[in-house]
């Protein structure tokens, strides 16, 4: 796959997981029941909207990445944009996988919806399977940033090396060497 085309993947499967985590956040905040608060809500909207704050800056490097591979290529500022864009990504996926969808917080959301009953079970449900249905988004931001250190890769190993050769010279003097000419040994250091 060209260079731009994994770059062009990385931004549109972003695209995705932003219109994945804007519906999950929807089905927290719009969709919750009119009777009574829980503490929840606000801590999954409030995770919700660091990811989607972590996304934008994932989206935001590849698309300069897929900038620095147009006509002029410039490898090394896209390497430098994926660079940044997955460590982003690490952030986010490290939030959602360890406060959205870990066993403790969707065991505690069931919990919710048992105690409350009605509308709160619904909503629960509703969350759950909104959090689910994130990870294949997750997975593919994952995979399109693979593709995309694997073409930087491949064309880092086309580009033209150079390599210079130097040598040392080394001198080394003998214990009980009398200083004379021809006492101490040198070498080349290789």
């Amino acid at each position: 796959m060209a260079l731009e085309a994994v770059f062009q993947d990385l931004c549109q499967q972003c695209q995705k997981l932003h219109e994945a985590m804007s519906a999950l956040r929807l089905t927290i905040v719009e969709d919750k029941p009119l009777t009574g608060d829980i503490m929840l809500i606000e801590q999954f909207s409030n995770s919700v909207d660091d990811i989607l704050g972590w996304l934008e800056e994932v989206y935001s490097a590849a698309a300069e990445g897929r900038q620095a591979v147009r006509s002029p290529l410039d490898l090394e500022r896209a390497r430098h944009a994926l660079l940044s864009g997955h460590e982003r990504c690490n952030h986010l996926m490290q939030k959602f996988f360890l406060e959205l969808l870990c066993h403790d917080r969707i065991a505690e959301l069931l919990n919710v919806g048992r105690e409350r009953r009605g509308e709160w079970q619904a909503w629960a449900q509703s969350v759950k399977g909104a959090i689910e249905g994130c990870q294949s988004s997750f997975y593919d931001v994952q995979s399109a940033l693979f593709k995309c250190w694997q073409e930087l890769a491949e064309r880092f190993d086309m580009s033209p090396v150079s390599a210079q050769t130097t040598s040392m010279r080394q001198t080394v003097a003998v214990p009980g060497s009398t200083g004379l000419p021809g006492r101490s040994t040198s070498r080349r250091a290789t």
